[in-house]
């Protein structure tokens, strides 16, 4: 930050979040920093800098567990979502659009055409695919510009997702959407998509199962895909369901060890993030990798940038000496409140290193 600029405000975390949301803050992605990302080489030589929209709260599940139901605006206006692109064009190859839920919106494919005329090379749409579903509606989204598809499947069971999400329908639209993002790859084959797991205690167990729902749907579909791990976030939904969402990082590190093998056997990428990197199994570093990023805030008009202050993660009294420190991105503090610091293990630097 430059010595003239104004310093961050003393609110933090959800928060912070919440009061920048609601002033029209525009969230600026700092470069994701790739930690080993062996096994997709497609995936390295990416800043993964973009330029992250968030157009509202509004949505068309109701997720227990999530983080942002409760933040900011129920819509931002299309006129103010513009003039957010043509600032962020001025940066950024690549605009993200986050919600919520995008596709909901009904100036949806207005908006990806400001984009595109605003500058954006790439557009990502994060969604959570039920109107994916609908394959007039997805050649409408993919025409107007969203080549990159980020899509949430948190587990494959029809009765598992219809409880994750809120939703009855889940299961058999999401898979209709894939089975329609599958057709549709194979005449665009630039079309980037990746799936999201956010790891609960509600699906934690069943990731071997996931992983082979997933490695059969790429066979019958030849459908090419990326998975990528998060462990929940103690904020909104899932901290108000702490013991019924949230489990032990150790555990969950394990298990999702355990399924991002099983993807690499089956030639599938994967990354994770939110989770400490001490409590990584090394050999998951082989076939994987860690996504780790900084926010920082521009505040319309004046676009002087500061950085996201009291992101709602800590570390512990040793994460100082950790060879990870660095890129980890520590313990939710939610989490670290209740269990403390005892499942982290800092990784001293070898002799000589």
């Amino acid at each position: 930050m430059n010595a003239g600029a104004r310093q961050p405000e003393a609110a933090t975390g959800a928060a912070a979040r919440a009061a920048r949301r609601e002033r029209g803050a525009v969230t600026l992605s700092g470069k994701r920093r790739v930690h080993r990302a062996g096994y997709a080489p497609w995936y390295q030589g990416d800043d993964f800098s973009s330029f992250e929209v968030w157009l509202g709260r509004r949505c068309n599940q109701h997720c227990p567990f999530c983080s942002v139901a409760d933040l900011g605006p129920d819509l931002a206006p299309t006129g103010e979502v513009s003039r957010w692109f043509t600032l962020g064009a001025r940066a950024f190859r690549r605009v993200m659009f986050c919600g919520g839920e995008p596709t909901i919106r009904r100036d949806l494919f207005t908006l990806l055409r400001l984009a595109r005329e605003a500058g954006f090379e790439r557009a990502v749409l994060l969604t959570n695919g039920l109107m994916l579903a609908y394959p007039e509606f997805l050649r409408r989204v993919l025409d107007a510009g969203a080549l990159s598809i980020g899509l949430s499947l948190h587990h494959h069971a029809d009765d598992a997702l219809a409880a994750l999400s809120g939703h009855p329908r889940t299961g058999p639209l999401v898979k209709r959407a894939l089975a329609a993002l599958a057709e549709a790859q194979r005449a665009r084959p630039e079309m980037f998509l990746y799936l999201s797991c956010v790891v609960s205690r509600r699906n934690v167990s069943d990731l071997a199962g996931y992983v082979r729902f997933l490695a059969v749907e790429r066979a019958r579909t030849g459908l090419r895909f990326m998975v990528a791990f998060a462990l929940v976030r103690p904020e909104g939904g899932a901290l108000r369901n702490f013991d019924q969402f949230v489990p032990r990082v150790r555990p969950a590190a394990a298990a999702v060890a355990e399924a991002c093998a099983r993807l690499a056997a089956e030639d599938i990428p994967a990354v994770f993030y939110h989770f400490p990197l001490c409590a990584v199994p090394p050999e998951w570093m082989n076939h994987s990798g860690e996504i780790y990023y900084d926010d920082v805030y521009l505040h319309p008009p004046d676009l002087r940038p500061e950085p996201a202050t009291g992101r709602d993660f800590t570390y512990g009294p040793e994460c100082a000496t950790c060879v990870h420190r660095p890129a980890c991105v520590g313990l939710p503090s939610a989490y670290a409140a209740r269990f403390g610091f005892e499942e982290l293990a800092p990784v001293l630097a070898s002799p000589g290193a």
